[in-house]
C-alpha cells in the first residue's frame, strides 16, 4: 500500500501593486494540513508546506523547488496531492499561478504555468496525482486589464492533457470567481473540501470516502453556499482514473450542519436558479438604435475602432434598458455595482462576461424567489421589450436527472432525441420537439438535459433568440414542474 506526498502551497501576500494580498489563504494552507495528518494520516515528513503565515513571502523558486523534491521522493505506489491556494489568471493563452513575486508585465518570467507543474509531477514514478487548485481571479491586475473570473485559457491550461492516473479538481467553472467565507476566515472551495475530509463526504459511515462521493460532497456544498449568498460558483473536476481513488479517514468529525444528506432532502427538487443568456458580435453589419429603442441592422464592413465602438454602445444599450425595466419591479437602491462591473441585483446578478473587446455576452443570473410573483412578473415584462434578444435560458437544480424518465416525458410530449454524449465526467441529452405543442409552444428549439457534478441543468436554446412571450407562454412554475419530476432524490 502507497503513501501520500502532499504539497501545500499559498500565496497570501504579494509584492505587485496591481495583485491583492490574500491574507485568508494562509488559514487555507494551515487547516488543510491539519486535516491531511489528522485524518489522512499523512506523517508530517511527507507534507510540504508553503504560505502557512499571511506575511509569509512564497517566491515562484519556493514552490518549483518543492514540487521537484515532492515528484523525486513519490514511490510508484503513492499518491501525490499538490494544492495551491492563491491567485490564477491568463495570458496569451497560458494559465499562470501568480507568486509573490509576480510581475503582470513580465508574466512568463514571474509566475509559474500550469504546465510547469503538470510536467514536474508526470516525471515522478507516483500511480495517481491530483491537483487541487482554489485559486482567487478577483483583486488581480487592478488599473490593467485582467478579468477576474476564471478565463476559458485557464480553464484549458488546468483540464488539458489528463494523464491517465491524474485528477484535477478546481474551485470553479469558467466565467466564475471564487470565493472565501462572509468573515474571509477561508475561501469557501477549501473550506468544504477540508469539511468533506474530516468525514462529512462519508456517506456510508464506513471511514472511506471516494473521489465521486468527495466531489460530490463539496460541488453540492459550494452551490449550495453560493445560491444562498447570491453567487455562482461551481467546483470543477476532471480525471482520468483505473478505477476509483478513496481516502481512508482516520478520527472522523462529522456535523449535522455540514452533512450533504441534511442539506439536500429528498423532496428538495426545485430549481435553484435561472441563467438567462445574451451576445452580441458585430461583423459585417452596424447597430443603429432608433427612435423606438430597437436595434436596427445596416450591413457594411467596420473596422476594428467601428466594431469597438459598436459593441460599447450596444453594452450600455442592453445594460441601461435593462436597469430601467428592473426598477419597475424593484427600488434603484436595490441594484448596486461592485469592484467587478457586477450588478447586484434584488434577484440576483447581471455581468457582462465577455473577454474580447469585440463581443459582448450578458448573463441575468436570478438567484433569489424564483417563484415569487414580482419575479415572475419581471421576467414576464422580458418578453414586452425589443431591445434585448436572450438566446437561452438555463434551470439549474441540485441532484441528477433519470434518463430513463426523461425519455419517458420526451415520447409523451412527442419530442425526439437528437443527440445523447455519455462521458465520465457527464451525462447529456439534447432533444428537439417533432411538432409544435398546442400546451406550450415548443417549435424550433433545442432542449439539453446534462447532468454534471450533482447539478442537473435544462437548458433552452433558440439560434434566433427565445420568442417573443416566451415565459408567458411557457411559465416558469410549469416549465420547471414538468422535468423536474425526472430528478433524482439525492
Amino acid at each position: 500500500m502507497g503513501k501520500y506526498i502532499a504539497g501545500i502551497f499559498s500565496v497570501p501576500k504579494y509584492e505587485s501593486e496591481d495583485i491583492s494580498n490574500l491574507s485568508f489563504c494562509s488559514d487555507d494552507c494551515v487547516v488543510l494540513k491539519e486535516v491531511f495528518n489528522k485524518h489522512l494520516g499523512i506523517e508530517e515528513e511527507n507534507i510540504s508546506v508553503l504560505g502557512n503565515d499571511a506575511n509569509e513571502e512564497v517566491y515562484k523558486t519556493n514552490i518549483l523547488k518543492k514540487v521537484k523534491y515532492m515528484s523525486r521522493k513519490a514511490d510508484p505506489d503513492d499518491t501525490i496531492l499538490f494544492y495551491f491556494s492563491g491567485h490564477g489568471y491568463s495570458e496569451n493563452n497560458v494559465g499562470y499561478l501568480a507568486t509573490f513575486d509576480t510581475d503582470l508585465d513580465l508574466a512568463s518570467d514571474t509566475s509559474i504555468p500550469i504546465s510547469r507543474i503538470r510536467d514536474e509531477l508526470k516525471k515522478s514514478q507516483a500511480k495517481r496525482v491530483m491537483l487541487i487548485i482554489d485559486s482567487c481571479y478577483s483583486g488581480i491586475g487592478a488599473g490593467k486589464k485582467f478579468d477576474p473570473r476564471m478565463s476559458g485559457d485557464f480553464e484549458t491550461s488546468l483540464f488539458s492533457d489528463i494523464s491517465e492516473g491524474w485528477v484535477v479538481f478546481a474551485s470553479c467553472k469558467h466565467n466564475e470567481l471564487s470565493y472565501s467565507l462572509e468573515d474571509n476566515s477561508m475561501s469557501v472551495f477549501t473550506f468544504y473540501f477540508t469539511e468533506g475530509l474530516k468525514g462529512n463526504a462519508d456517506m456510508d459511515a464506513d471511514k472511506k470516502i471516494s473521489l465521486e462521493n468527495l466531489n460530490t460532497y463539496v460541488t453540492g456544498m459550494v452551490s449550495k453556499w453560493a445560491i444562498e449568498n447570491g453567487k455562482l460558483q461551481t467546483p470543477n473536476i476532471n480525471m482520468e482514473l483505473a478505477g476509483t481513488l478513496t481516502f481512508a479517514i482516520n478520527n472522523p468529525e462529522t456535523s449535522d450542519i455540514l452533512s450533504l444528506k441534511s442539506e439536500f432532502s429528498d423532496t428538495e427538487k426545485s430549481a435553484q436558479y435561472i441563467v438567462l443568456s445574451s451576445s452580441y458580435i458585430p461583423e459585417t453589419w452596424k447597430i443603429e438604435i432608433d427612435e423606438y429603442g430597437t436595434p436596427q441592422r445596416t450591413f457594411e464592413k467596420l473596422s476594428d475602432g467601428e466594431i469597438m465602438s459598436a459593441v460599447i454602445k450596444n453594452k450600455e444599450m442592453i445594460t441601461n434598458h435593462l436597469l430601467a425595466n428592473i426598477i419597475n419591479y424593484y427600488k434603484p437602491s436595490q441594484i448596486k455595482i461592485n469592484e467587478n462591473d457586477e450588478y447586484e441585483l434584488p434577484f440576483g446578478k447581471l455581468i457582462n462576461k465577455s473577454e474580447s473587446h469585440f463581443r459582448n455576452d450578458f448573463n441575468l443570473i436570478i438567484t433569489k424567489d424564483l417563484y415569487s410573483p414580482t419575479t415572475i412578473d419581471f421576467l414576464n415584462s422580458l418578453d414586452e421589450q425589443s431591445v434585448i434578444k436572450w438566446k437561452g435560458i438555463e434551470y439549474i437544480f441540485n441532484g441528477d436527472f433519470d434518463f430513463d424518465i426523461l425519455t419517458e416525458i420526451v415520447k409523451e410530449k412527442e419530442y425526439s432525441v437528437i443527440e445523447y454524449q455519455l462521458t465520465q465526467n457527464y451525462t447529456c441529452m439534447k432533444i428537439s420537439p417533432e411538432k409544435k405543442s398546442a400546451e406550450y409552444n415548443l417549435t424550433k428549439r433545442e432542449i439539453s438535459f446534462r447532468n454534471e457534478s450533482q447539478t442537473a441543468t435544462m437548458a433552452i436554446y433558440q439560434d434566433s433568440g427565445l420568442e417573443k412571450e416566451f415565459f408567458q407562454t411557457i411559465p416558469i412554475t410549469e416549465l420547471m414542474d414538468i422535468f423536474r419530476s425526472s430528478l433524482k432524490s439525492t
